[in-house]
């Protein structure tokens, strides 16, 4: 066994019981949550964190999520909660419940201050506008608003080939006058613009994916069950073969090639505490 293979177990084991934390309390306020992503993927394929990853995502309807913020200040010690809004350093519609005294320091990020313990994701999930004319240009303001933001907090940017970098030059111009607040809060007018349509649709705005994958049928949450994950039980996305088939393909089950198997996040530092 590697010391690189020894790493990812122990962070695997730190992501869980911020999850077990995470999902007690959830439990005992009446708050619901699922699994998301490789997170989805990892418990119907493996019953487990997937072997390569290295996070745990969770998603809330905006209802929930705002509930949750309301609460936060109950969780129990030990605990660093940073919402976007709250959290001077976060580029994106998100939180991450931190674990105090352990330290995970990703690449992209290296040289972003705040508080840098190991995590999981809690991804706010808002309605999306139903006409097809409003929710292009939702998607358009959304990615524009987001490189502006990365650009300002000194985020690693993806490169983007010719026309697309054009619209980065674009947002990063139109980041220098503004102070990050200002553009979060541009961002926050824009992403929860729909929150209270009857829309079908919602979106995790700062997942990894195009934003085209990341609007989900809200059915999916509203409606999560749970499915065996390292041992318990948690929500996922029902049905959960149609989430998944919707985000990675119809051979979502298959094992991808062996050298794709590789945590999605380079880190800079990993470390576990006392």
């Amino acid at each position: 066994m590697t010391a690189e293979v020894s790493n990812l177990e122990k962070l695997h084991r730190v992501q869980f019981e911020i999850l077990e934390a995470f999902s007690t309390f959830c439990s005992a306020h009446g708050l619901h949550f699922c699994l998301l992503a490789g997170s989805a993927l990892g418990a119907r394929r493996h019953r487990a964190i997937i072997p390569w990853d290295d996070d745990i995502d969770v998603g809330m309807l905006r209802a929930d999520y705002d509930r949750f913020v309301e609460l936060v200040s109950h969780f129990p010690d030990g605990y660093y909660f940073q919402d976007w809004m709250q959290d001077e350093y976060l580029p994106a519609p998100i939180a991450k419940l931190r674990k105090n005294g352990t330290r995970m320091v990703e690449m992209s990020s290296k040289d972003v201050g705040g508080h840098k313990g190991i995590f999981i994701d809690i991804f706010p999930l808002d309605t999306v506008p139903t006409s097809r004319r409003e929710l292009k240009l939702f998607h358009a303001q959304v990615t524009f608003l987001k490189r502006a933001l990365r650009h300002k907090l000194s985020y690693s940017t993806k490169y983007l080939g010719f026309p697309l970098v054009l619209g980065d030059i674009a947002a990063k111009i139109f980041a220098i006058p503004l102070s990050a607040q200002r553009l979060k809060h541009m961002l926050q007018r824009v992403v929860k613009r729909a929150s209270h349509s009857p829309g079908n649709q919602v979106i995790a705005i700062a997942g990894s994916y195009s934003l085209q994958k990341e609007t989900l049928q809200k059915r999916w949450i509203r409606d999560a069950k749970p499915i065996a994950f390292e041992g318990g039980e948690f929500p996922c996305p029902h049905p959960i073969d149609e989430y998944l088939r919707h985000l990675y393909g119809d051979n979502f089950m298959e094992l991808p090639p062996e050298q794709k198997r590789k945590p999605k996040h380079p880190l800079k530092t990993l470390e576990f505490g006392q």
